[in-house]
């Protein structure tokens, strides 16, 4: 499991900002199932990934993916 730094995270944002497509692609959010279930649960972040963008129609032709899991 990886234990993300506010320093850590900009680096790694800053990244996929050195390409075009990392620099104009979506942000969405991966949440576990059950999301939402309890309020007073906390998330980590598991993993940032650029993939395509599979959605018909969307301008943005990639998306940068944050996956979270719970503590």
């Amino acid at each position: 499991m990886i234990k993300w730094t506010t320093k850590e995270l900009v680096a790694r944002l800053e990244k996929f900002c050195e390409s075009p497509e990392g620099a104009n692609a979506r942000i969405s959010l991966a949440v576990p199932m059950g999301f939402g279930s309890n309020p007073n649960t906390s998330f980590d972040i598991r993993k940032i990934d650029l993939v395509p963008n599979t959605i018909i129609g969307a301008k943005e032709k990639y998306r940068l993916i944050i996956v979270i899991q719970e503590l």
